[in-house]
């Protein structure tokens, strides 16, 4: 929060790529730094700033298991963002879906993409045909990213 506000008063206001900076950090830092990475986010929706599946993929990482840990930080938020991330940005690429499958385990991955209308198997094999990619870049889709439609029976 501190760096935010310290950007406000020099003049300078955050966007996408600020906010995803605070929020990869806050993935590579050890500790359950969900909390504080949800905290960012909640500061992206008051200076609204939406969020891209690259936002998507630091949240999703701030699940993921601590080093020599047997269970996923919390699995259910990982879910929650990876939800989410189809929800705003369109089908997840396959960095995203690496990312979750990562944090949650892969019956979980495959159960959650089921229930969105994806499969697990074609949002991961994105990467195989040359597509995805974190956004940004090429201009498909809702998100910048692959726009890909891997909706299963669509």
């Amino acid at each position: 929060k501190r760096h935010i506000e310290e950007m406000k008063a020099a003049g300078i206001e955050p966007n996408v790529v600020t906010f995803t900076t605070l929020l990869d950090c806050l993935a590579k830092s050890q500790g359950d730094n969900l909390p504080f990475a949800e905290q960012v986010v909640q500061q992206m929706k008051s200076a609204f700033v939406r969020p891209d599946q690259r936002t998507f993929g630091a949240l999703i990482r701030c699940c993921y298991p601590q080093r020599d840990a047997p269970h996923p930080r919390n699995p259910s938020r990982a879910e929650h963002w990876f939800k989410t991330c189809a929800h705003m940005c369109g089908a997840p690429n396959h960095f995203i879906t690496d990312m979750f499958q990562k944090a949650v385990g892969w019956d979980a991955a495959h159960s959650c993409c089921t229930s969105l209308g994806y499969q697990l198997e074609d949002l991961l094999q994105q990467s195989n045909k040359g597509k995805g990619g974190l956004g940004g870049k090429g201009g498909k889709g809702k998100s910048g990213g692959t726009g890909a439609s891997s909706k299963s029976g669509k």
